[in-house]
């Protein structure tokens, strides 16, 4: 019953988001922590980290048909959860852009080369996408949905499935979302005042307040994590 990739509210106004992490683990992100755990039915068991306060602890999080009701205890050690924590699930309340179509770029590892390009549509694959989760500096691997990678990995292997024989040499990377493309990040001069401006366009946030390093960092971590060797894919299907 847990939605994923779907903002739940929480009492304070602030939003969660739960996505899917590796070997089946479940995480989620607010604006004042992060969490992760393994789900169990309806039950999702997990640790948190409180960043603003740098404190840890243990949650139990129920999921129901409208959101979910969770409690916990500050520290790792087993207790009684006294803490209360209660989501409502309702998609429509934020005005989210459905992310609809997802364009994609294989290119050779060394060299750059491109050597083949092609778009996505999400509705079928992975509808809960949203523009949410691109926020340059925070938000969710989204290339490393296991939906969209093994609708990649179908794709490319219907064009050519020799690309998998050699995939170590090959590298999956994300260059463009609905009509938005970002393939300029690839070839980036971090000081430039155009691509500053056109990252405030793709994202709809203002990095202006931000040092030349600092939107370095943020843009890096962005490109670094929008791409994935095929080998990966490969693996993975």
């Amino acid at each position: 019953m847990i939605k994923l990739n779907t903002p739940y509210k929480l009492e304070n106004g602030d939003h969660v988001i739960f996505t899917e992490g590796k070997k089946g683990t479940i995480n989620g992100k607010h604006s004042e922590a992060t969490l992760t755990g393994i789900l169990e039915g309806n039950v999702l068991k997990a640790t948190f980290h409180n960043t603003t306060v740098n404190a840890t602890g243990l949650m139990e999080i129920t999921f129901h048909e409208n959101g979910f009701n969770a409690k916990w205890k500050s520290g790792l050690e087993p207790g009684p959860m006294r803490g209360k924590w209660n989501g409502i699930f309702n998609e429509t309340e934020r005005n989210f852009q459905k992310i609809e179509k997802m364009d994609f770029e294989v290119v050779l590892e060394n060299g750059n080369q491109k050597v083949l390009s092609f778009s996505l549509s999400t509705l079928d694959i992975a509808p809960n996408l949203t523009m949410e989760h691109l926020n340059v500096d925070e938000y969710y691997n989204i290339i490393m949905n296991p939906l969209i990678l093994k609708a990649c990995y179908q794709y490319i292997v219907s064009k050519d499935k020799d690309f998998f024989n050699d995939a170590d040499e090959y590298v999956l990377r994300l260059t463009g979302v609905n009509e938005e493309n970002f393939s300029f990040l690839w070839d980036i001069e971090y000081k430039s005042n155009a691509i500053i401006d056109k990252i405030n366009s793709f994202f709809k946030r203002s990095f202006d307040n931000l040092e030349d390093e600092s939107l370095k960092s943020l843009i890096e971590e962005f490109v670094v994590d929008s791409v994935c060797s095929l080998s990966y894919v490969k693996a993975f299907n």
